[in-house]
């Protein structure tokens, strides 16, 4: 049983017990045992990455906060409403607590940086994605025939954007969808890059 393990196990508890469920709903909702969860709690075993990122959604917490720990205010907010969940959890098993510490001290992904580029992301592929439909259903309504050089004509999409001399405003939205996909991808490799680097300490 390393550390780490019972450090996140403390966190997780921390965070069920704050929003209410029991180890039996908790269970439920990520589709395991309830074995499951007791070993993560008590530092037994630890969730593998699908699990972390899963646990981080369900327990309505980043996973910077969730491998890091509560901030002084969550803890005390914690220690208000334990009392609330104790009869609730009676039945369950007892599971270790231990003062939240960061389980992963490498400089994590942050998680506002994550936010902006998901924001910035969807509304890049959302306007590039709209400018691009605009154009094609703007070309099928609107046809036109261009001459080529060797006799043959430009029709359709290309020929409209010749005849309009639309080519910039379509690279333009192409540009821009590319560039939000590129941001949402950075955004999810950070986040499963900072759960893959604490399931590395975990397991080590």
């Amino acid at each position: 049983m390393t550390e780490g393990r019972i450090r996140l196990g403390a966190e997780i508890q921390r965070r069920r017990k704050q929003l209410g469920l029991t180890q039996e709903e908790l269970a439920q909702r990520m589709d395991v045992s309830r074995q499951s969860v007791t070993k993560w709690e008590t530092g037994q075993s630890a969730p593998d990455l699908d699990r972390l990122v899963q646990l981080g959604e369900v327990l309505k917490i980043s996973l910077d906060e969730l491998l890091k720990g509560p901030s002084d205010n969550a803890d005390d907010n914690w220690n208000e409403n334990e009392g609330e969940h104790a009869a609730r959890d009676s039945a369950e098993e007892p599971c270790l607590h231990a003062d939240p510490a960061p389980v992963c001290r490498e400089s994590a992904f942050p998680s506002s940086l994550s936010f902006f580029l998901r924001l910035t992301g969807g509304l890049l592929l959302f306007v590039g994605l709209a400018g691009l439909l605009a154009l094609w259903v703007f070309s099928v309504l609107f046809p036109v025939q261009i001459p080529g050089g060797n006799g043959s004509l430009h029709t359709g999409l290309e020929g409209y954007l010749m005849a309009h001399g639309y080519e910039p405003l379509f690279r333009a939205a192409l540009g821009s969808v590319c560039c939000g996909a590129l941001c949402l991808l950075t955004a999810s490799a950070g986040a499963r890059s900072l759960a893959a680097r604490a399931f590395g300490r975990l397991r080590g």
